[in-house]
């Protein structure tokens, strides 16, 4: 076979492999994925060192959580895994908190809407909040059959910050685990300084899923709700 005619044959191929891709694509409209959450490795490691008897402690309870990510085509909602979560609440699991906690977030791709609910002391908020910035990187990886790109999160004022995602193509959808939304693909990995993110269950199908808007709670701004409970919480 001449130069030309395997040329031709390898862009064919190409041509072949990015229309099944885009087909496949295509028939994903809705899905659910599990995240199991823990703490980062390094963070296990430091302080597995510590004398602290309080700092082991914390250590010991904080087990490894489940919340899930619900999907269609145009929105997301992502909370605590009923099913598989089953920590006492008299057990300080700083893994469930870092996990997002009892709240529900919820996102729209139509309107750019980023809500979260959350219930504290029987009150209920429903706070807006801001879209993140991307940083969009050169490294992939495969992570099980799906290649995944990276993308380190930005801050206001567009410096990279530790939080870091791995994001697949082959799943076109903006979604992630908490807030973390707004990248070209789902996110399957995600490493948010003490936190560590893994997708551990995907589920897609060409089916609508139903995804239920939270509107109970009172509206406020993320600035507004961090003025209302300055102090009681670590920003990011």
């Amino acid at each position: 076979m001449s130069v030309k005619g395997k040329n031709s044959m390898v862009v064919n191929l190409m041509f072949l492999v990015l229309s099944l891709t885009s087909v496949v694509a295509q028939k994903t409209t809705s899905g659910s994925i599990t995240y199991t959450i823990n703490l980062a490795p390094e963070l296990i490691k430091s302080i597995s060192k510590t004398n602290n008897p309080n700092t082991r402690a914390i250590l010991k309870n904080s087990k490894e959580v489940s919340y899930a990510l619900n999907f269609n085509s145009k929105s997301s909602t992502y909370q605590k895994n009923e099913s598989l979560y089953n920590e006492s609440k008299q057990k300080l699991n700083l893994v469930a908190t870092g996990a997002g906690g009892t709240g529900i977030f919820y996102y729209n791709t139509e309107d750019n809407a980023l809500l979260k609910q959350l219930t504290i002391g029987g009150d209920t908020f429903l706070i807006t909040q801001n879209a993140k910035k991307w940083k969009l990187l050169n490294a992939s990886k495969k992570i099980g059959k799906y290649n995944c790109h990276k993308a380190t999160l930005l801050n206001k004022n567009n410096k990279e910050t530790k939080v870091t995602a791995w994001y697949t193509l082959d799943i076109p959808l903006p979604y992630g685990p908490k807030d973390y939304n707004g990248l070209p693909g789902i996110i399957l990995e995600l490493y948010e300084g003490k936190f560590f993110f893994k997708a551990s269950k995907i589920q897609l199908s060409n089916k609508n899923k139903i995804i239920e808007k939270p509107v109970d709670g009172l509206k406020l701004t993320q600035e507004e709700f961090n003025n209302r409970f300055k102090g009681f919480f670590d920003e990011k």
